[in-house]
């Protein structure tokens, strides 16, 4: 009887663990699935941040873009009158209204307003009288660049954030001019990039007064967002300095009691089902956080070449905007004018340049690149690939040598356009990694396949963790010890484009570094089969 009574012990203790261990498993999955509502949730509130974010940068980056020409015309006419200022100004005003004014402080005196009416109380304003504005003054002349200020109670009333931008006439410190400042009323701004529409959804607060990111003052909303364990934050990046979003579901993270309920009680009743929903639940819950590292890592990807793409388009653009800027309203002498214009078309064919490496890239992957073949003797496609590039190469000193190792003609079957295509990436790729004065060999000679052409340059050559992924898009090198330290225009899709465009010739493309120094990247093609007529070919090309 007491054995019976025993082993009846036994199998009540067995069963209670077996249930307290199901129900713990059960509670787990109760666990998961809240977590990860609550991560779709945060994804969700997460792509709302990452739009307001991208407004606010485009807002920003827009405004001192186009402020920039007209800090040009300063440097270019030092005695610039309230009239011409003001007329600048008009422009810039009419593209971004959310602007109070526009300054001037020769000397760090406030001498040049805009509008005036309503402004005429900062006329005189001395930047080094207060404490405060000191020491932004200062900051923008140490560093030379945009420094954003505020929010700051203003002299004309409400509260504004200070853009100043340190203007110089020369490379020394002696040539500073003074100071040109936006004020940008805050209100208007955060209406002006739509805050309202978020806020009907979300609690958002904005942190970083003076563009010190965290480390600023919270100057919009709920200060205690940024103690909160689940909030979602997202940075604004400024010119010198960032803000710091931060947000969450207007109505809290919210959970599923009722489902919550329903798993707890089938998970007892029916304890063999549990088994297997849990194995389901956490092969989903594997599967979900995969896809959101892939989202996570898509987003990163997309971040980088954005953020480039805008890096590398603002820059040219800026060129020829204050090369517009500065023919529309100043009277310059003929070779100044003509040099502008020389500045403003090298900067458009670099735009050309990053805009068709874009549209190939979109083809190949779309698959709707087509191929024009005919017959061509390779020298004549390359030649017109040097006399493409020379004048590039002219601009950052660097000589181009042609070596013929080959001698004979030598007939490919190719699309003339696509491989002089190549060509001009290896040999612009080559150009803008070389140091002044020296020079860029394009070597013809002949290899097992075919054909190699092979470009030769004398830089500092490619770090050997990257010449196995640096045809991969967006693998173009980034190397910041580059010997030139050029400034160029690139999408870092060339490399890309060209390996696909090779391959598409049945061809292969490579690159290694050389003992002595710099790279040697390579195409090789197949040589036409059978005998092509050199006058047809001349009269196709």
């Amino acid at each position: 009887m007491r054995a019976l009574l025993q082993h009846r012990k036994s199998v009540f203790v067995l069963s209670l663990v077996l249930l307290m261990a199901l129900l713990a498993i059960v509670r787990y999955v109760v666990h998961i699935d809240g977590e990860t509502r609550l991560a779709n949730e945060r994804e969700m509130v997460d792509a709302q941040l990452d739009e307001l974010r991208n407004r606010f940068e485009y807002e920003i980056n827009t405004t001192l873009n186009l402020t920039m020409g007209g800090l040009i015309y300063v440097t270019y006419n030092p005695d610039i009158s309230q009239q011409q200022f003001a007329r600048l100004a008009e422009k810039i005003h009419e593209r971004a209204p959310y602007i109070r004014n526009f300054g001037l402080a020769r000397d760090n005196v406030i001498s040049h307003i805009y509008p005036y009416e309503g402004n005429e109380a900062a006329l005189g304003f001395d930047y080094m009288a207060t404490s405060e504005q000191r020491a932004a003054v200062l900051k923008a002349i140490r560093a030379r660049q945009t420094v954003i200020a505020g929010p700051v109670d203003l002299v004309q009333g409400g509260k504004g954030f200070i853009s100043r931008v340190p203007i110089f006439l020369g490379q020394d410190a002696s040539s500073y001019w003074g100071m040109s400042s936006i004020v940008v009323m805050v209100d208007d701004l955060l209406q002006k990039v739509g805050l309202q529409e978020f806020t009907e959804e979300l609690n958002i607060a904005l942190r970083g007064s003076d563009a010190r990111g965290l480390d600023g003052d919270v100057f919009y909303g709920d200060s205690t967002l940024y103690e909160a364990s689940n909030s979602v934050m997202s940075t604004i990046h400024l010119p010198n300095g960032s803000w710091v979003i931060a947000a969450e579901p207007r109505l809290g993270w919210q959970a599923d009691n009722q489902r919550h309920y329903q798993i707890l009680f089938f998970g007892t009743v029916l304890a063999m089902l549990i088994t297997t929903l849990v194995y389901f639940l956490l092969m989903n819950n594997i599967k979900l956080k995969e896809k959101e590292q892939k989202v996570i890592e898509a987003g990163e990807h997309k971040s980088r070449f954005f953020t480039q793409m805008t890096h590398e388009l603002r820059t040219p653009l800026t060129a020829i905007h204050g090369a517009i800027r500065l023919l529309e309203n100043s009277a310059l002498p003929a070779d100044k004018a003509i040099a502008l214009i020389k500045n403003a078309e090298r900067n458009s064919q670099r735009l050309i340049w990053l805009i068709n490496d874009i549209l190939d890239m979109k083809k190949l992957e779309s698959g709707r690149l087509e191929y024009n073949m005919s017959c061509y003797e390779i020298r004549t496609i390359m030649q017109d690939a040097l006399d493409e590039v020379e004048h590039y190469a002219d601009q950052f000193m660097v000589k181009l040598e042609y070596r013929d190792e080959v001698g004979t003609p030598v007939m490919i079957n190719a699309d003339r356009m696509r491989i002089q295509q190549v060509m001009i990436n290896l040999l612009t790729n080559a150009i803008k990694n070389s140091p002044q004065a020296s020079k860029v060999i394009i070597e013809l000679e002949r290899c097992e396949s075919g054909i190699r052409v092979s470009v030769v340059d004398q830089g500092s050559g490619i770090d050997n963790s990257r010449i196995a992924t640096i045809f991969n898009e967006f693998g173009q090198s980034d190397d910041a010890n580059q010997a030139s330290h050029k400034i160029v225009a690139s999408t870092g899709l060339g490399l890309s484009i060209s390996k696909q465009l090779v391959e598409g010739h049945n061809g292969r493309i490579g690159c290694y570094n050389r003992e002595q120094a710099g790279a040697v990247f390579y195409f090789e093609l197949p040589m036409a089969e059978g005998v092509c007529d050199l006058a047809e070919e001349r009269a196709v090309g």
